[in-house]
């Protein structure tokens, strides 16, 4: 299992990957409805946004879980649900989610930053004549 601070690296890198796909099935979906109307059969421009943004949203929900136990850990708002209720072609991530999202992994990073420096044991100086011999030897 990976350490805290790697899993909110890969968390960022998924979070990342699920936004950018809601945005170019958005903007796959517009072309869709203005050149072809609603009642016409899918694009395969649309339809490579739709199946890659179910990929990015099943690798999202993967590890939301572990984001949201460590979110209570770190005392963070969990803006997870929001994220993952979007129904597309309905709905748009705005501006304000998509900054909460940033914030709470902002503030979930630091924490484990702050966790990881705190755990690390200080080194204990050796005695002087240890650093001698070292220093000969």
């Amino acid at each position: 299992m990976d350490s805290d601070l790697e899993f909110i690296l890969e968390l960022r890198v998924r979070v990342a990957r699920y936004l950018t796909a809601v945005d170019a099935w958005e903007s796959a979906y517009r072309k869709f409805s203005v050149r072809r109307g609603y009642q016409a059969g899918l694009t395969p421009e649309l339809d490579k946004a739709q199946s890659e943004y179910r990929a990015a949203k099943r690798s999202l929900e993967a590890v939301v879980p572990r984001a949201r136990r460590l979110g209570l850990r770190y005392g963070t708002r969990d803006p997870w649900t929001g994220l993952l209720k979007v129904a597309m072609g309905e709905t748009t991530l705005g501006r304000n989610e998509r900054t909460a999202i940033i914030a709470h992994l902002d503030r979930l990073l630091a924490a484990c930053k702050d966790d990881v420096s705190v755990e690390q044991p200080l080194e204990r100086p050796s005695s002087w004549l240890q650093r001698v011999k070292d220093y000969f030897l």
